[in-house]
């Protein structure tokens, strides 16, 4: 039988650590809310965060000096191409993204 305390223990702590990618498809600069996402959850016990995105401007300083949040640049793929040309290069684009996390990752 399931005794009601059961439902509302907390869980048992984590044997090993926790790791959290927050993925950007922008600036990770220009992204407050996402940095106070990997800040939120880098503060939980036994957390480590990959925060993956753009390079550009700074991030907060929390997420820099934090050991348990580390920052991956995904390479930039935006070129000038003819408007007709985008049917073509778009899932070109796409496929090179989901190469870089796989390799990132």
């Amino acid at each position: 039988t399931v005794s009601p305390q059961s439902f509302f223990s907390p869980p048992p702590p984590l044997a090993h650590p926790m790791r959290t990618v927050v993925l950007v498809l922008g600036d990770l600069g220009r992204s407050p809310r996402m940095q106070y996402h990997a800040i939120s959850i880098a503060d939980m016990k036994r957390s480590t965060v990959e925060f993956v995105g753009y390079a550009g401007a700074d991030c907060r300083p929390e997420i820099v000096e934090d050991d348990r949040i580390t920052i991956h640049h995904l390479q930039n793929f935006n070129i000038d191409i003819p408007r007709a040309m985008f049917i073509v290069w778009a899932p070109v684009k796409v496929a090179l993204q989901i190469l870089q996390l796989f390799w990132l990752l």
